[in-house]
């Protein structure tokens, strides 16, 4: 029993084991790509042409989008200096109206002669 199971286990690994599954037989590797065939022989003119064209193309796409991208980056930090410069303005206002309004604060319908003293900017 005990050598049975042995020999079962032993199949099942024998089996299942994909340890060479890298190293092609050679009638596996004639339609395949990346078989051994295919190292044997070395690329023929035409293809080593389709695949430079290829590449070539490739690379114009990518310095068209990297150029794309730069003017576009180039409009962000603009877009970015304006509202920066836009907020520094608002921000000057607001200073302006806080630090007025925290001087003195005036009660509709009331005696206007009063004088409050507040701690931050009114809303």
């Amino acid at each position: 029993d005990t050598l049975m199971h042995y020999l079962l286990d032993e199949l099942h690994c024998y089996e299942n084991d994909h340890s060479n599954a890298l190293a092609l037989d050679s009638h596996e590797a004639n339609g395949l790509f990346t078989g051994k065939a295919t190292l044997v022989q070395p690329a023929s003119t035409e293809e080593l042409c389709m695949a430079h064209a290829s590449l070539t193309a490739d690379v114009a796409s990518l310095k068209t989008d990297v150029a794309t991208l730069q003017t576009d980056m180039a409009g962000l930090h603009t877009n970015v200096r304006e509202i920066s410069q836009q907020l520094s303005m608002v921000t000057q206002v607001l200073v302006s109206i806080s630090a007025h309004s925290a001087s003195t604060v005036c009660c509709p319908g009331a005696d206007n002669t009063r004088t409050f003293s507040t701690s931050g900017p009114v809303l």
